[in-house]
């Protein structure tokens, strides 16, 4: 008969809590890995110094999404990009937040503005108001955050009334996009 017992000689505690304020991460450049870094550092408390990051239209775009939210976002003459982020507790802004046909930033900033205080309206352009994101949306409405699609579409312009301060349950479907589970984490990361 097969042992069943856990093996408990490779579980490790898990702090909730870092205290360093300050950090320096040198990434490759991806863009995968780019608008996640700048996520995490803008939801951060403190200063991050981002080196390697990738220059693109897509990554401008969460830039200027992030400063919009409140995150103070400046590059050196080195190259390293400094962002003091707002401690997952994103600004009130309230025009649309124009994402251009960044998929990867409109799923990433959606679970952003779930954290805020606000209602935000992500957009995007012609091509991006096509693309479904009601799997998102719908784990969205599961943690009680109003997620909808402004014209009923599951597509952008999304409109999210933020606010969450506790995490939940949920069930997700990834076989559309496993970008909604990133999200989704990214956001979890800064719930009691």
């Amino acid at each position: 008969m097969e042992n069943l017992e856990p093996d408990l000689q490779n579980v490790r505690k898990v702090h909730k809590k870092i205290e360093k304020k300050e950090s320096i991460v040198n990434i490759p450049g991806s863009k995968s890995i780019s608008h996640r870094v700048l996520i995490c550092a803008s939801l951060a408390n403190g200063e991050s110094h981002i080196k390697n990051l990738l220059k693109s239209e897509d990554i401008n775009y969460t830039l200027l999404a992030l400063s919009k939210m409140g995150a103070e976002i400046k590059e050196s003459q080195k190259g390293i990009v400094e962002v003091r982020g707002f401690n997952g507790k994103p600004q009130h802004f309230s025009d649309p937040i124009y994402l251009g046909n960044s998929g990867t930033s409109m799923r990433f900033l959606a679970g952003v503005a779930a954290l805020g205080n606000s209602r935000y309206v992500l957009t995007g352009d012609k091509r991006m108001q096509q693309r479904p994101m009601g799997d998102l949306l719908n784990a969205l409405a599961m943690l009680d955050i109003s997620a909808e699609s402004e014209h009923g579409n599951s597509a952008p312009p999304i409109k999210i009334k933020g606010n969450k301060k506790k995490g939940g349950k949920l069930s997700l479907d990834c076989s559309q996009s496993s970008q909604y589970l990133s999200s989704l984490l990214m956001m979890g990361a800064t719930l009691e």
